[in-house]
């Protein structure tokens, strides 16, 4: 979970849902008990990065086209309720060895701090961040992080990888 404090934010900004929805689902359940509340609150959480996922992520990273021909677009409206079994859900380990590795191209050289206001606050290299989670431990700065995440530009998908996790 150190491995990159950006990464290490973003598994407790889903922990912090996780933990929302299961408040909710409580107070309106509370014949429940910890182990219901604690996956029915993972299956919604998994629902909402799926529709994140589908709706947002890959329609950027694919296309349009490509996720109309493979059927990857999601309903407008209603849902579907099936589950075929029959289904393998993994991954096949080239996606997972190559393939997947594409994201590390979009990595910055520097990560960016943010206020609620949109004002920007500093930066650190990347390569001080990995595997040192300190910064989180002072109140808010998580929160700049995450701020920086929807403040700072993207870098190009493209077949380079900053040398901040390179070397």
């Amino acid at each position: 979970v150190n491995e990159q404090l950006v990464l290490t934010c973003m598994h407790t900004l889903m922990a912090r849902e996780h933990n929302r929805v299961a408040r909710g689902l409580s107070a309106v359940n509370p014949h429940w008990d910890d182990e219901t509340l604690f996956q029915e609150s993972r299956r919604i959480v998994i629902a909402e990065i799926q529709h994140i996922t589908y709706n947002e992520f890959l329609p950027i990273i694919l296309g349009k086209d490509v996720m109309e021909k493979f059927g990857l677009m999601l309903q407008k409206e209603g849902y579907w309720d099936g589950y075929d079994s029959n289904v393998n859900p993994n991954i096949i380990a080239a996606f997972s060895a190559a393939a997947f590795r594409f994201g590390h191209s979009l990595l910055p050289t520097a990560v960016e701090r943010w206020s609620k206001a949109h004002k920007f606050i500093s930066s650190k290299r990347l390569s001080d961040l990995i595997r040192r989670p300190y910064d989180l431990y002072r109140a808010g700065v998580m929160d700049e992080y995450l701020m920086g995440l929807m403040n700072q530009v993207a870098q190009a998908m493209d077949d380079s990888i900053t040398q901040e996790v390179t070397n």
